[in-house]
């Protein structure tokens, strides 16, 4: 907070930007750009020329001739794109030109912003703890097969405009059904029997299993999966969606590390 918000002189903004971004937003983000496209491993006409064609898909014989042109030409749509573009921008430009993250998400925490760039994509996560719960189950040790389900549930549920809610409570649950499988050495075991089977020396507690069991409502079915969320008759919505992307998340993290600790100690 501000010394002048502190004191009462000013009032502090404390209405999230979900689906606008002011002013201020734009600027610290287009200094981001900015001071990044100036130390790219790219020549700087070169990482014009690449957005112009790759993003803006324009023609390159029509890329402003200079530097300084292009610069103009890119803030102007920067300061006047709408605010999902320039979300959409940031996104390709990380594949290119990697910016650092912490600094990119420093600036949409200060600005009051209702998302977050985790795993190369924007997220529309607001709480912290949510969001350490995805980084930790993506970077962690958790097994692959896990981390590839909960990457595809992240880019269902970051999809924009039209986000794929439900596909990414079913990649979410798939990624719990892969790490309990890898913790039971059952290979193709559904989620309840790779759960009961997981080691008893591991102190998953008989009632903490049976409520992963309630809670994702497993059952197999045509499309391999089956949620209670997922029936055609109910609407996913996107707070279903966050639920169970933060609750897989935390319990592949939870699952990974306590196997982790029983293979310490049984070497």
């Amino acid at each position: 907070m501000r010394f002048s918000d502190r004191i009462g002189a000013t009032t502090p903004r404390t209405i999230l930007q979900i689906d606008s971004m002011d002013d201020n937003l734009r600027n610290m983000l287009w200094e981001l750009v900015d001071s990044n496209l100036a130390v790219s491993d790219y020549h700087r006409s070169n990482i014009y020329k690449l957005i112009w064609v790759g993003f803006f898909r324009r023609p390159s014989d029509t890329c402003p001739l200079s530097d300084q042109k292009s610069k103009k030409s890119l803030r102007d749509w920067v300061f006047a794109c709408e605010w999902y573009e320039l979300f959409n921008f940031l996104e390709y430009l990380y594949r290119y030109v990697k910016f650092n993250i912490d600094t990119l998400n420093y600036i949409l925490e200060q600005e009051l912003s209702a998302y977050r760039f985790i795993d190369s994509k924007f997220i529309p996560i607001t709480d912290e703890v949510e969001i350490r719960a995805i980084e930790s189950a993506l970077s962690g040790g958790a097994p692959e097969g896990a981390r590839a389900h909960l990457k595809a549930a992240l880019a269902h549920f970051a999809r924009r405009p039209h986000p794929d809610l439900r596909n990414s409570v079913k990649e979410a649950i798939s990624a719990v059904e892969s790490a309990a499988r890898i913790a039971s050495g059952k290979d193709k075991a559904t989620l309840g029997d790779a759960l009961k089977a997981i080691d008893p020396s591991s102190n998953l507690h008989p009632a903490f299993k049976e409520a992963m069991n309630k809670l994702y409502g497993y059952a197999s079915d045509e499309d391999g999966i089956r949620h209670s969320l997922l029936v055609s008759s109910a609407k996913v919505t996107s707070d279903d969606a966050q639920f169970m992307l933060v609750v897989c998340s935390a319990f592949v993290s939870y699952i990974t590390a306590r196997q982790s600790h029983l293979s310490r100690h049984a070497g």
